[in-house]
């Protein structure tokens, strides 16, 4: 049939430029009103999946995506560096935000997270 050649649309469309998939998971991360499920999943997966990731990555990341985006995100890190990247821009508080965050963690969360802040902010 005419147009069903793989030359026109090539069976594998998941690879993707870097540039092109950067825009578009700009595009997807956008700041959310409702946040407030995202913090516990992120602190649930915090020694696992997110381990190596710093406290002020993953609080932008909390406003930024949702439990669903994240279990289907592939490469993780590119989607931290959108939404750092995009955090930065729109000058967000940090602070403000690591507070948001751990307002809805729960205890044992919130001290890892509250931990997290102060190694960070530790002097060198």
């Amino acid at each position: 049939m005419e147009g069903d050649s793989t030359k026109d649309h090539p069976k594998d469309s998941s690879t993707l430029p870097n540039n092109t998939a950067s825009n578009l998971s700009r595009d997807v991360l956008l700041r959310r009103k409702h946040y407030e499920k995202t913090p516990s999943y992120i602190a649930a997966r915090r020694d696992s999946l997110y381990g190596k990731i710093p406290i002020n990555h993953l609080v932008p990341l909390a406003f930024h995506t949702t439990p669903t985006l994240l279990e289907n995100v592939q490469d993780v890190n590119t989607v931290v560096q959108d939404v750092s990247e995009q955090y930065k821009e729109n000058k967000s508080d940090l602070f403000g935000d690591w507070q948001k965050y751990c307002k809805v963690l729960d205890s044992h969360q919130r001290v890892v997270a509250t931990f997290g802040m102060l190694v960070l902010l530790q002097p060198i």
